[in-house]
């Protein structure tokens, strides 16, 4: 049995939640867009464009603090050294 260092266990988990990070991004992208067909699609109901409204807003909130978290931790992991700090790899989705 080998010893695992910190490096690579952190690097371990950086490969784990990189595609998570992206379905959750995706799914906020969906959830925006979401809010704008209902904008779009009720103008002339004002409790139905107040609800797009809403998703829009919350879509764009999570968005913004899954960016801004996946920021941080390129900062950190770089200023430490610790796993890659590369943009995650899209090759499962290759459209050739």
């Amino acid at each position: 049995m080998s010893a695992i260092t910190f490096s690579a266990f952190v690097g371990n988990i950086l490969a784990i939640f990189k595609p998570v990070t992206l379905l959750l991004m995706s799914i906020a992208t969906a959830y925006f867009i979401y809010g704008v067909v209902g904008v779009i699609a009720n103008s002339g109901d004002e409790a139905k464009l107040k609800e797009g409204k809403e998703r829009m807003i919350w879509g764009i909130i999570a968005l913004f603090v899954m960016v801004a978290m996946w920021g941080l931790a390129i900062v950190v992991s770089s200023s430490f050294g610790l796993g890659d700090t590369n943009i995650p790899n899209t090759d499962y989705a290759n459209w050739k």
